[in-house]
């Protein structure tokens, strides 16, 4: 049942939980992108309704956002419908691709197939020309989470590597394993925030 927009989140029952969602699918898969800002294939406001028709938790009381606009222009809508705080954060960014941002994945296995099989082979360890790795990610996510306040429900429009980290940093998954859990579009995760000491100290 989606949230009333008039209820008060004070009297929200599960404090420090977070609820973070995908964004929808992009148009063109074939580009490599993380940081890059690409096109989806749902409106940001059939976006915003299949959310709030699926959530099932208690009613927010803020929403937070990636930068990239198949985050941001989905949790405006859902900001405005339900009158919530929203803010912005670089933090929950994807996974920075470097170098590799915005080309065909076929272009860079062929132009830079060294670099691109060092990446497979050992993608916890190596990052494409400037960008990043796995545990980059968690540690600006670990950052994001260790300096705000959360208390009651919090809603996150992010990515699948937000979401991934959030796994790492919250409930202790490895990197493996993360990587094998299914974050689908426009699905939501809810993490359970209320006992945040465990997470002071980064992953092995």
């Amino acid at each position: 049942m989606a949230p009333d927009a008039s209820a008060a989140p004070a009297t929200v029952s599960a404090p420090g939980r977070l609820w973070v969602a995908r964004h929808a699918p992009a148009v063109d898969t074939s580009i490599c992108y993380g940081r890059t800002d690409i096109a989806v294939q749902i409106a940001p406001e059939r976006a915003a309704a299949t959310l709030l028709a699926s959530y099932g938790g208690d009613p927010p009381r803020r929403l937070w956002s990636s930068p990239a606009s198949r985050c941001r222009l989905v949790a405006e809508h859902l900001a405005a419908r339900l009158r919530l705080p929203l803010t912005i954060d670089a933090a929950l960014g994807e996974l920075d691709l470097g170098a590799w941002e915005g080309r065909l994945w076929t272009a860079i296995q062929t132009e830079e197939r060294a670099a691109y099989e060092a990446w497979m082979s050992d993608w916890q360890h190596v990052a494409p020309h400037g960008g990043e790795r796995p545990a980059d990610i968690e540690a600006r996510v670990r950052a994001w989470l260790l300096g705000v306040s959360l208390e009651g429900v919090d809603w996150v429009i992010a990515h699948s590597g937000v979401v991934r980290a959030l796994s790492v940093v919250i409930e202790n998954y490895t990197w493996p394993d993360a990587m094998r859990r299914e974050v689908r579009h426009l699905e939501w995760t809810a993490f359970d925030v209320a006992h945040r000491p465990a997470i002071s100290s980064s992953s092995r």
